[in-house]
């Protein structure tokens, strides 16, 4: 995914993730990869500061035409893994890591909360 975001920007970053998440095979560590990759070199300074809403949910750009940023993006990603594989505790805990980073309290309290009321 790496060599994707690198060398064709976020729609070939996009494309291997979307790839990679049809496999049998694929792990919660794609989809974290995934998010980790969205949220650091979508937010490079020379990445556009926001996304077409199309890149992730094109119905929905069909209607609107917005715009969404790479965190949002990013956050997107980590929802739908926690759907894929709820039962994951590094996923959560790796999710947390990110929710702390990107300084969002009030998502990694509810985040914690969830994943608490979870796992009793």
């Amino acid at each position: 995914m790496r060599l994707g975001w690198r060398a064709g920007g976020a729609v070939e970053g996009r494309a291997v993730f979307a790839r990679a998440r049809r496999h049998a095979c694929c792990s919660w560590e794609v989809y974290a990869a995934a998010a980790h990759l969205e949220g650091t070199l979508g937010a490079a300074p020379d990445a556009a500061a926001a996304t077409p809403l199309a890149a992730v949910e094109p119905a929905a750009s069909a209607r609107t035409g917005l715009t969404i940023s790479h965190s949002e993006v990013a956050r997107r990603i980590y929802v739908l893994a926690l759907e894929r594989f709820p039962t994951v505790l590094s996923l959560r805990l790796e999710y947390a890591r990110w929710l702390r980073s990107s300084g969002e309290t009030v998502a990694l309290r509810a985040h914690l909360e969830a994943s608490l009321e979870r796992i009793r």
